[in-house]
Formats: structure tokens, sequence, C-alpha cells
């Protein structure tokens, strides 16, 4: 009976998609466009849109900060003291994971491309967009700093310092370093460079000293015993001390007797070390930017270490940072953050957070009841629900909860369902006036991964059905009483994070003909049927002969 009613289901639906097409194509022999409207442009700037945010990186002499993504070729140019965006700038590469830095020197920017094979430097000017120059690594990148004096670059390339002009990256000198080096570190005072090597010698982390002009004299080795790996250092010549630093470990060495003074570890591994010498405090992030199991959301840890109480704290920051920088003239910490397209701004001495938001994308629609209003579901987390007035073509803006990944409209009730997957609720608005009526919690933990939550709304029964394939539950809930019904695990449905992602990995719709809600497995080509009402296991489908190949949908 059951695989009859399926059957038929499919056959509906197939006539009824075969009709819509035949009909658009026989009665539609043009298209006008109504209108367009720029979301970036309309809600956050006129500038280049950022998404996906991933590094940043500082020119305190100017006072900018600079933000790329993976998803757009353009780095978004923010004024540190005004919290504003001011510009954006066109990248050499095609969109991907991007690393950036700037050149105090004369302002460029510095764009790497970690990803590739072989990984590639670009400088570009931010003024202009020009590209100057490229430098092609031998290797993998390793760490960099930069001469203002001379406006040198000095990076890491395997075994060997190159030196660069800041101008075009031409290639001025190099010198062997006798390991593979890791970071490097720049005292113009004493024109020296420190180096330390990318992994252990011996049971060491060996930090080699050279003269900061040619012929490169080496003038003291400090070997510093480790088990873990210290490939990047920060210099404190105030206080002679140089830092080491690993995935989890900080170790302070003591310049002038090479003995290790201090050490601490953070509970996870962490990325983007920097320090502030006004607060005598060094800085990371998460390296994989989640930290947060039940609170509302997706921040990550920022971690505050001070070398001098030995004092080891952290605090909630972003919606996926996965990099930091900071600005020691302002004293300015800027945190971006990966899911929401925003920027944080931390004054270190009153601890005072501006943001600015520098990313839009779009992903989800609904529409209202009067058909006047277009709610628009952001593509990559926020709070934000977008409206878009089609009669008067305003845009304006509600908040929902913590990444609204599907709306739903109610057309009879009039309101408006939002499914929030960082929150695991769903907020309801009265599409009148667009207010918050509810909150409804669900009993489902919140999302934690890239497999988005999907929402199917019954409109006769006023009944919202929504799954967390990586929980393998569905929850009912009742848009009327606003109430959450039941929940129920997806028989059979084992979630695996390596195969399962992105909208899709179960999706939902009823047969209230039938008093069904069918659950569609895409990957497994399985169908779940369960009763509408009650949330009851009924039956499962092998679909896999009813459509051919590896077709999906």
């Amino acid at each position: 009976m059951i695989h009859r009613i399926l059957l038929l289901l499919l056959y509906l639906w197939t006539l009824a998609l075969f009709t819509l097409v035949s009909t658009a194509i026989a009665q539609t022999s043009s298209y006008r466009l109504l209108y367009e409207v720029d979301l970036k442009n309309a809600l956050v700037s006129p500038y280049r849109n950022v998404l996906k945010i991933y590094d940043v990186a500082v020119d305190a002499v100017r006072g900018r900060a600079y933000t790329s993504g993976s998803q757009t070729e353009f780095a978004s140019m923010i004024d540190i003291t005004s919290g504003n965006e001011i510009g954006s700038v066109l990248l050499a590469f095609p969109p991907q994971l991007n690393q950036l830095k700037c050149n105090p020197a004369n302002g460029y920017l510095l764009a790497l491309t970690p990803s590739t094979t072989p990984v590639k430097m670009y400088a570009i000017n931010p003024a202009n967009n020009q590209h100057t120059g490229t430098y092609t690594y031998r290797t993998r990148a390793g760490g960099i700093d930069i001469d203002v004096t001379s406006n040198h670059i000095f990076l890491s390339d395997g075994n060997a310092i190159k030196i660069l002009n800041g101008d075009n990256l031409n290639l001025i000198d190099s010198f062997q370093v006798g390991f593979t080096a890791g970071g490097v570190a720049i005292d113009s005072t004493n024109q020296l460079i420190y180096v330390v090597s990318r992994n252990l010698i011996a049971g060491n982390a060996v930090i080699k000293v050279f003269s900061l002009n040619s012929p490169f004299t080496l003038y003291r080795t400090i070997n510093v015993p480790s088990s873990d790996i210290l490939g990047d250092l920060i210099l404190d010549l105030p206080n002679n001390r140089i830092f080491l630093l690993g995935q989890r470990v900080i170790k302070t060495i003591e310049l002038n007797s090479g003995n290790i003074i201090a050490t601490a570890y953070t509970s996870a591994s962490t990325n983007s070390k920097v320090y502030s010498p006004l607060l005598q405090t060094i800085f990371m992030i998460d390296e994989d930017g989640y930290s947060s199991q039940g609170e509302h959301g997706s921040w990550g840890k920022l971690y505050k270490y001070q070398p001098d109480t030995g004092i080891m704290d952290s605090v909630k920051m972003g919606d996926k940072p996965s990099r930091l920088a900071i600005d020691n003239i302002r004293n300015v910490l800027i945190v971006p953050s990966m899911h929401s397209g925003i920027v944080e701004l931390l004054d270190l001495q009153t601890n005072a957070i501006d943001t600015i938001d520098v990313g839009e994308s779009a992903d989800e629609f609904a529409l209202s009841p009067n058909g006047e209003i277009l709610y628009i579901i952001k593509r990559l987390g926020g709070s934000r629900v977008i409206l878009f007035n089609k009669n008067t073509h305003d845009l304006t803006q509600i908040r929902a909860g913590n990444w609204p990944c599907v709306a739903e409209v109610d057309s009879s009730l009039e309101r408006l369902f939002v499914l929030n997957a960082f929150e695991s609720s769903v907020s309801v608005f009265d599409c009148n006036n667009n207010v918050l009526i509810a909150t409804i919690p669900l009993s489902i933990l919140e999302g934690r991964t890239d497999a988005i939550p999907v929402m199917h709304l019954d409109q006769p029964t006023h009944r919202l059905y929504i799954c967390f394939p990586e929980y393998e539950k569905i929850a009912m809930v009742n848009g009327q009483s606003l109430q959450e019904e039941g929940v129920v695990t997806i028989p059979g449905f084992k979630f695996n994070s390596e195969l399962h992602s992105a909208i899709g990995v179960v999706q939902l719709i009823t047969a209230p003909q039938y008093q069904k809600l069918f659950a569609l497995q895409k990957l497994e080509k399985k169908l779940k049927i369960f009763d509408m009402n009650t949330l009851a296991f009924l039956d499962s489908v092998d679909l896999t002969g009813l459509w051919p190949g590896n077709s999906s949908f």
C-alpha cells in the first residue's frame, strides 16, 4: 500500500512539474527585468562584497585593516579609528583561501595563496588596486617580517631567508639558515634578524640570530628544549625576551641567557598569535573557530595570556572567527567573523567593541501573505532577515536568532517562521508589522556543522517539521499554539560529517491527504515515512531503483 502511495506521489509530482514547464515554454516568449537590488550596497556599504571572511591584516601606520574571504576576490578596507568600511581591494587571484599581511613601509597589501601549488605572494597597492609584483615560493610559505627603513621583506622559504623589494617583490638577496625556517622577527634597532626552526631539531626548537644586512653573519644560536614544535616567534625587546609559540604552547625565553622562564598551554590549538606591549598580553584565537556548546551560538574562544603573571584567560568573540590582527598604535584588536560577515574592533583599553558589517549574501526566500514583502535569509549566518518591499523597493531588516537558515510563511495565520540553526529555535513574526511574536526553543541541540537544518510548513495544520541532520532528529512544532509537540529520531539514519553537508541532507514534505510526513535521505536514496500527527514511524522505502545512475535531487 505504501509503495503504491509513493509511486502515486512521484507520478503526480512529475506530472505537475511537466505541466508547469510545458505551460511556461508554451506561454512565455520573453522576460522583462522588473527591478534589481544590491543587498550589499543597500544594507552595508557601496564597496565590493567579502564573503566567508577568513584572514585579516593591519597597517597600523595608516590606521587601516584589511579582511578577505574565500568566496570573493576582494579584501575589505576598514578605517580603524572611525570603525567604517572605506573601500575594497581587488586581489590578484580568484576566490580561495588566502592570507594577508600589510607592508607598513608603503601601505601595500601582501596576499598569499597557501593552498595553491606553488604558493604565491602578490603585492597590491590598495590606492589603485594595481598588482605590483609576485613572489613564487619554492616550498611552503613560512614566517615573514618587514624592515620598514629599507622597505625589505624577509620571509622563510624552505632552508633559506629570502629578501625581497617591498614595492615589486623582486628578489634582492637570500641566505641559508641551516634548517627549515619557521617564524622570523626583525630587531631594527640592533640590525638583527631572528629565525626559528619550523620543526624540532634533536629535541630543541632552534633560534638563530643573524645580521640584518649582507653577508648576514650568524651571531648566535639558542637551543630551546621542547617536546612541542614551536614554529612562531614574537620579539619583546623592551623586556629582554622572546616568545616561542606552538599550536597549544607558549614558551618565554630570556634573551640574554636563552633560558626558558615560563611555559603556558592553551586548551585547544590556536591561530594568529599577536602581542600587545601596552597590556603585556598575547592574544590567540581557537584554530577551528568554534568553542561553545549550548551557549546559543558558535562563538570562538579568544585566549589572553599574560607572561608576567602566568595568567591564561579567555573570552567569547565572534561567529566562527579564525584569525586576529592587532593595531598597537591605537591599541585595537581586530577579529573577523567568517559566518556573520562582521569584523569586530576591540579597544584594548576600554574593552568597547565596534562592529563593521562587510559581507552580505542571500539564500532562502519567502513571500508575505499580501505578496508585497520578500523575506530574504542571509547565506552565511549572522542574525538578520532582510525585507524587500517590491512596491517601494525599500530594504529593511529584522533580527531573528543566531544563524537564521530557513523562512516559511503561514498565509492564513499571517506569520513568518524563521529557523535558527545555531540557537535551535524558531523566531515567529507577525507579517502585518514584522514584530517578533515569540521564540520557540527546540529540544534538539544547536546546529554545529555545515549540514544545514531544514524546515517544512504544512499550511492546513499549521505544523512545522524541522530536521537537524547531524542529530538525526525531526521536530514537530505547532505554529498556532507556538509549542514544540514532539521529536523523533530518524530510524536507520546515521550522520556522517565527511559525507553529509550543506542543505538538503534530509528533505521533508507532507501529504495531508494521507496524513503522512515523508523524510528523504538524499545521499542514501531512502524515504522514511511517519504519521504527520504523532510522528510515529510507519515505513522505509529504498528508492535506489526509482531514479537512474547516481543522480539525486
